[in-house]
């Protein structure tokens, strides 16, 4: 039906028509409602530029020790309680690389309930918006000060005027802080006084800017219409000095001026040795590293700069490097010529650190591909795109990245940069770095505006336009061009592939801007380019191209002429703009031009079509309406829709926690069930010991913190478990950590503690302040662990004591400390716990159970620390014997009861040798009687028989080490009893999940697994139930959950394992022939006369149903993964297993993009099939040719393979530690399958065939089946 059909008597003029039909909703906030305001202010704030935001985490800060003074004195001046406007704003200025926002974040983090509020302007991290900063500080004063007032005026006047967001930054202070603030003074509820931080204002965007900011924040501690303190910190660039230093300014600002200066090396000294030393113990270094005269060289080439000496210490900790010394001794070999640079002037050692230690020593491929992805960072930041927060995913699908060859690149920069764990966005330390890499005088052939880096860059984003933008139906007056870039990294549903395209079409223009258009064979190149496909979509942040010097270059290389202004009638009826002033010329050679209009300092792309077809198009819109006018408006299709609900109904904010929680964490889920426990009669010492703890009413803090230490399989979980079970209503909340589990995120930790809380103790007053909270800063949950906790504990606790409704006094479990994902986290935990404690922020009492990890070790010894915790040990010990007879005494005579067997059974003598066997291991102990109560067996006597007659082997082992008891048993009892064929089976279950959790599609596990290895439902559930005594699956999910690490540790290890390891070689050759033989017989090669050559479709058969939210593409990519990592891990040494690899049709590795490459090792894998004459390097080809067919640069720089024979072969690049698969079809070849498919079909003239769902996901067809 026509939009407009049968419509009356309706005039539309100077109108926009998008219609975006993709399934995604509008944002829906009822301006009523109460918080509505609120929220439109979060939306035009920069969460990420408060001091406590997760973005920054972890944050810079001053090393204890140093800045020691600068910061005791701002804190005091900041806790003061001065008025006068002489005393009221401090400008702390300096440098680059003197350690201001270090200072910054100190003071704020000191400040506590006294700060209003702060601002981090970042440059590098596009934190540099000047109309979001009031806006966020106003959003941060609301959220830290509910109760003052300010928050619900600021909400009303947003809800009455939500236009205040795009006011001017004047209008903006004065909308959001003087009058609501006046109106709290008039209702005798002043607000006192606070202090903001707002630190480099320098890299706020614009100079007008920087000095409209200075002069409104001194205007009002002048006319004292806020009742605010400023601390306002910045480089010395010159419009800021004069803004400072004018004489109507300068009264008001107290000065603090950094210089950098020798005076500075003792703390510098001071920052190396606490650093190291965290190093030397965290990586288990020997105490006399590193010497003394190693860190007076560190302090030597640092030059003064603070910067300088976290960039060498990240250097140093590099997790992917050969390890802090083999890091520190190559800084010292270029030692001399840092420091020389480093007398000429302090930056320069530090670009020369930048070109020579983080640049220079990454192999040149990543080198080039990592400056690519900073080009297009910076490119796509000057412009406003849709969704922000999938930086990441535009500029991996435009350089043609998966994630994990994204995030494997991104991690080579790990001394200057940091990956965000969830959106992947680069995060740098200090604008330096950025700044080095975009001066070609500093960086020279490294630049990202390199003419090198600029015509690579072109020649891949032309060769995505020229290959993806399908024409279609050439006699219509549209001339329609359809964008479909490949998609290498999927797209959030919330992204249109329109705003790929815009980026395309914005960074070809960005590209011919920046190069020199001199090479002939470029602009021939150039010349010969289809235009037209500039014209599908509106462009966008076209003010960040100079348009004069484009059109310029683009004129003198002959690839535009001017066009008369008579040509451009179709552009004004788009627009409206009948009087703007503007140049129109055309780009492109006849029949492939398309024109562009200068409008002031932006550049138009005009659609390809003429005025009839726009009329025609009006003319369907309007199919019988009556007296109905369209004038001046514009009609956009982008085929998308975009809907985001926002809910402030009841008990939101804690839903939102439930759904940033990990239920099956608690002690009581129904996930970990049956919980381990301890047997009556075991561990009734700690246990009794701990109960009374844990119900008792003692507060101080050196009685508040248990660590209960032990080695893996003493029993701390079951001792955690009973603990929790017994403390009842003392209990406040349990986490039990598990790595084998996928129970191990950090982030989650306090969001799960904080729900649980709310759900047990619902009248306390406790959830209504978090719901509360949560409602009105949903961002509390992206926060870092210490303010997560800040928000979701210490605040609400402190309220209802304000209230005189105190929250009791209870105990909180934590399990398995050492199995929480990262060390540091781990570490941040403990001391979060600490201090609370410490502090008597919290009535909580604390019972932390982990193994004996030397982090964590460490951490708990640390003095601060140490005076606070007592520490139990268990330890693994003849003494435990007495209790071990008591579980086996127990679980055995339960079983004999519920098997009927007589009540002799078992033999004392028989218990004994059990617990001989039992090496003091409860695990050991636990895994024996569930051998014994395998309900698939001939039955507990018959299992307990076998056991016997291992038990001299295993008791001999255990004499050895407790481990190597549990090893045997795991190998002779559990595995090798098991049938070899289903053995097989189990090993390949086994390997797959493991290779599922390796690539990140962990999602419906079991099902994946499955359609892998061809096993139905119940055939994967038989299987697994052999594993009865290690493991148990889950009744709904069949999620497979192991009741100890130490199964998994050893099935991984194959000096422990052996054969029976799921990677080796006959596990390896076996999963090989699996997959290979799904690929060969499931894609299938179809319409070979299209200009596809040979069509390949993703089919892998089905046995176990797919739940819908998996699309049929990842469990191909899956298949494709493990067909690479198998032949990664065997040894091609067999010619029959050559031969046969040899013959595989490797086009059918080609049909989308991979995922979990990082879990390939490239090297090992290339180097094997070339050896096997399976991949052959290629050497010289011609460029042109390369760049249309491969993307590959002009230059030759990746190194490219091809795998398989001639007619069967695909194309491998090798990218750093990844590797590609291109794709070995034409895009026209796709569009003209698809059109068979459906028009086959019985339904194709009324629906798609029911069976059969065609998606575009990576511009691959793929069948959902």
């Amino acid at each position: 039906m026509p939009v407009f059909a049968n419509a009356r008597d309706t005039k539309i003029a100077n109108s926009q028509f998008n219609d975006y039909s993709h399934n995604v909703t509008t944002t829906n906030i009822n301006p009523g409602e109460k918080w509505a305001g609120i929220q439109k202010l979060l939306e035009y704030s920069i969460e990420d530029a408060a001091h406590n935001s997760a973005a920054r985490d972890p944050p810079p800060l001053c090393h204890p020790g140093t800045r020691e003074e600068e910061t005791a004195k701002l804190e005091a001046w900041g806790k003061g309680m001065a008025s006068e406007p002489s005393e009221m704003i401090i400008w702390v200025k300096g440098p680059a690389g003197v350690g201001k926002s270090a200072i910054a974040q100190t003071s704020a983090d000191k400040l506590g309930d006294l700060l209003a509020g702060s601002f981090f302007f970042s440059r590098p991290n596009f934190r540099d918006d000047p109309y979001k900063f009031f806006t966020t500080l106003s959003h941060q004063l609301t959220v830290r000060f509910p109760k003052s007032g300010y928050a619900d005026l600021v909400d009303e006047a947003v809800r009455l005027d939500n236009t205040i967001v795009k006011k001017t930054l004047v209008e903006q202070f004065r909308l959001l802080f003087i009058n609501p603030l006046r109106t709290l003074t008039d209702m005798k509820r002043p607000f006192p006084s606070k202090t903001f931080i707002v630190d480099g204002l320098d890299e706020c965007n614009g100079e007008k800017s920087q000095t409209t900011i200075i002069n409104i924040i001194v205007n009002s501690v002048v006319s004292k219409s806020t009742p605010f303190r400023w601390l306002i910190l910045s480089r010395l660039e010159p419009h800021i000095v004069a803004a400072f230093n004018s004489p109507s300014v300068s009264p008001l600002i107290h000065q603090i001026e950094f210089i950098i200066s020798p005076e500075l090396n003792p703390q510098i000294h001071r920052f190396f040795t606490g650093k190291l030393t965290e190093i030397r113990t965290k990586r288990g270094i020997e105490s006399s590293w590193p010497a003394d005269e190693d860190i007076v060289t560190l302090v030597d080439i640092s030059a003064g700069l603070f910067a300088h000496s976290h960039a060498l210490v990240l250097f140093i900790d590099d997790p992917d490097s050969e390890g802090p010394q083999h890091q520190l001794r190559v800084i010292l070999s270029r030692a001399g010529e840092i420091k020389e640079a480093g007398e000429k002037h302090p930056l320069a050692a530090l670009d020369l650190f930048y070109d020579v230690l983080v640049l220079k020593r990454i192999p040149e491929i990543r080198r080039i591909a990592i400056r690519q992805i900073l080009l297009v960072r910076v490119i796509i930041s000057s412009i406003t795109i849709p969704f922000p927060e999938h930086q990441a995913e535009m500029i991996a699908n435009i350089l043609g990245k998966t994630e994990d060859q994204f995030r494997d690149l991104c991690r080579s920069l790990h001394s200057v940069a940091s990956l965000t764990p969830v959106t992947a966005k680069l995060r740098f330390y200090h604008a330096s770095f950025m700044e080095f890499m975009e001066d070609k005088h500093r960086s020279k052939e490294e630049c990202i505006w390199s003419d090198s880096a600029m015509i690579l860059l072109l020649s891949r984003v032309r060769s995505l336009l020229e290959n993806t933008c399908v024409m279609q139906d050439r006699s219509s007056h549209l001339g329609q061009l359809i964008p479909r870039p490949p998609i290498t990294w999927h797209l959030n549903h919330n992204i249109h592939i329109v705003c790929l395209y815009q980026l395309l079409f914005f960074t070809f223009l960005k590209a011919m801007e920046v190069m020199l258009l001199t090479d002939k064979q470029l602009i021939v190149s150039i010349q010969q380019f289809d235009f037209r496909k500039l014209t599908l979509a509106e462009p966008v942040g076209l003010h960040a191209i100079n348009s004069k010097v484009l059109l310029s270059k683009l004129e003198r290389a002959d690839i535009v002429r001017p066009l008369k202004v008579a040509n451009l009638v179709a552009f004004l009826a788009r627009t409206g703009l009948k009087d703007a002033p503007y140049r129109s010329f055309a780009i492109g050679q006849s029949g492939r031009e398309v024109r562009l209009d200068k409008m002031k300092d932006g550049i138009f792309a005009l659609r390809a079509y003429s005025e009839s077809g726009i009329e025609e198009y009006k003319q369907e819109l309007l199919r019988d309406a009556r007296n109905t006018r369209i004038a001046n408006s514009q009609f956009n299709d982008y085929s998308h829709t975009v809907t985001n609900n926002i809910n402030f109904g009841e008990r939101s904010g804690i839903n939102k926690l439930l759904e940033y929680s990990i239920q099956e964490a608690a002690h009581d889920s129904a996930a970990r069930w049956p919980p381990p426990q301890c047997h009556p009669g075991t561990r009734e010492k700690y246990i009794a010991a701990l109960t009374a703890w844990g119900k008792g009413t003692t507060s101080e803090p050196s009685e508040m913190i248990i660590w209960v230490k032990g080695p893996a399989g003493v029993g701390k979980s079951a001792i955690a478990q009973t603990s929790a079970d017994q403390l009842g209503e003392m209990l406040a909340a349990a986490f039990f950590f598990s790595r084998p589990n996928f129970r191990d995120d950090p982030n989650k930790l306090f969001t799960t503690l904080s729900h649980q809380l709310a759900m047990r103790f619902p009248d306390s007053g406790y959830a209504d302040l978090v719901d509360k909270a949560v409602r009105l800063d949903n961002t509390i949950i992206g926060k870092t662990l210490v303010e997560q906790f800040r928000h979701l504990f210490i605040d609400p606790l402190r309220k209802l004591s304000d209230m005189q409704r105190p929250f009791p006094s209870k105990t909180l479990v934590v399990d398995g400390l050492d199995e929480c994902d990262g060390e540091d986290s781990q570490i941040a935990i403990i001391n979060i716990i600490v201090n609370s404690v410490v502090s008597k922020s919290t009535p909580f009492r604390w019972l932390i159970l982990s193994r004996l990890e030397p982090h964590i070790v460490a951490a708990f010894s640390s003095p601060s620390v140490s005076s606070v915790i007592h520490q139990i040990e268990l330890t693994i010990s003849a003494e435990l014997n007495p209790e071990i007879r008591r579980f086996f005494t127990g679980k055995l005579t339960e079983i004999g009861m519920k098997r009927g067997i007589e009540s002799s059974w078992p033999a004392d003598k028989d218990i004994t040798t059990l617990v001989d066997i039992s090496a003091g291991l409860f695990a050991h102990s636990h895994a024996l009687v569930l051998f014994i109560d395998d309900p698939d067996s001939e039955g507990p006597r018959h299992q307990l028989e076998v056991i016997l007659s291992r038990a001299d082997t295993i008791k001999r082992a255990g004499e050895k080490h407790p481990l190597s008891a549990l090893d045997l048993f795991y190998d002779a009892l559990v595995l090798k009893r098991i049938p070899e064929t289903r053995r097989i089976a189990i090993r390949q279950i086994l390997l797959v999940r493991n290779i599922v959790f390796s690539t990140g599609l962990d999602f419906y596990e079991a099902e994946m697994i499955g359609n892998v290895l061809g096993k139905t439902e119940g055939q994967f559930r038989d299987l697994c139930r052999s594993l009865h005594s290690v493991a148990t699956l889950d009744p709904a999910t069949a999620k497979l959950r192991f009741y100890h690490a130490s199964f998994m540790d050893f099935m991984d290890d194959k000096r422990r394992s052996k054969e029976e390891c799921i990677w080796s070689d006959s596990a390896m050759i076996l999963l090989l022939s699996q997959v290979r033989s799904l690929l060969e017989n499931t894609c299938i090669m179809r319409d070979r006369s299209s200009h596809l050559t040979e069509q390949l479709i993703p089919r892998p058969p089905i046995v176990w149903h797919i739940s819908q939210n998996i699309h049929i593409v990842n469990l191909y990519q899956l298949l494709v993964l493990a067909f690479l990592k198998a032949m990664e891990m065997i040894p091609l040494t067999n010619e029959q297993l050559i031969a046969s690899i040899q013959q595989f049709d490797f086009r059918k590795l080609t049909l989308a993009a991979l995922v979990g490459l990082g879990a390939i090792n490239s090297e090992i894998l290339l180097c094997k099939l070339r050896k096997a004459r399976i991949a052959r390097l290629l050497g010289s080809v011609n460029p042109v040719v390369l760049l249309m067919e491969a993307f590959l640069p002009k230059d030759f720089l990746y190194r490219y393979f091809v795998i398989g024979r001639s007619g069967k072969e695909a194309r491998l690049y090798k990218k750093g530690n990844g590797l590609l698969v291109l794709r070995a079809y034409s895009e026209r070849g796709i569009e003209r399958y698809k059109q068979k498919l459906l028009l086959s079909s019985p339904t194709a003239h009324n629906d798609r065939p029911n069976n059969v769902i065609l998606t575009n996901p990576s511009s691959t067809p793929e069948l959902r089946l």
